[in-house]
């Protein structure tokens, strides 16, 4: 399930399912950057056919996940060194503002449920693809308490095309024990009711994990 939904999806209507299913599979890298789509698979994986997978891949293509290649097929978008650039000046300049508006909105009890995931996680590791949704999960809980729709609205975009990232980059070595315990530092620090610290954290962790992802290459 996409980080994105509080629980599944219902869907109206085939072209609804259509769009969700095969966004979750570019999403989660189900389908890697840079590999094709099958649409004749997509349509009997889903039980739909050909005119509401075209409208959800039409609507994909609009949110540029992915490209229509006349005679060629459906290419899953790359993520290049321009994108993550792009993405991390972003969430550098946005996320530690939202953090600033969000904190006084942010239940305790909640910051201390995510701070047990990450510390058991630590010591009990499941795979890679649970920690990925745990960090989304997380980052995404600090935009949404900033109770403003529109910058959810803004992050959501950049959350979706981020998430791409962290899963490949949650293949790094030692990557997973670094985030952990930068995530702990910030949860820390918002429930010892030190913001600033807890902002300077965030900052740090965006940083390391931009450096990561330029680590992986022009084209990862």
């Amino acid at each position: 399930m996409n980080f994105i939904y509080d629980k599944e999806p219902v869907y109206d209507n085939l072209k609804e399912k259509a769009y969700y299913i095969i966004k979750d599979k570019i999403i989660n890298c189900e389908v890697p950057p840079g590999s094709f789509l099958d649409e004749k698979e997509l349509t009997e994986e889903i039980g739909a056919s050909r005119t509401p997978i075209r409208e959800a891949l039409n609507k994909l293509e609009q949110e540029n996940l992915i490209n229509i290649l006349p005679k060629r097929g459906i290419l899953v978008c790359d993520i290049t060194m321009k994108d993550i650039k792009e993405i991390f000046t972003i969430r550098k300049f946005m996320e530690p503002y939202i953090l600033r508006l969000s904190y006084k909105n942010l239940v305790k009890e909640e910051l201390i449920k995510y701070k047990n995931l990450f510390e058991e996680f630590y010591t009990d590791r499941k795979d890679n693809n649970y920690y990925t949704s745990l960090d989304a999960r997380f980052h995404y809980f600090l935009i949404k308490a900033s109770d403003n729709k529109y910058l959810i609205n803004m992050m959501q975009q950049i959350f979706i095309q981020n998430h791409r990232i962290r899963i490949i980059t949650a293949k790094k070595p030692n990557r997973l024990e670094h985030s952990i315990e930068e995530h702990l530092r910030i949860i820390n620090f918002m429930l010892e009711g030190e913001i600033e610290n807890a902002v300077s954290e965030l900052e740090k962790h965006i940083g390391q994990s931009w450096q990561v992802s330029l680590q992986l290459g022009i084209d990862i």
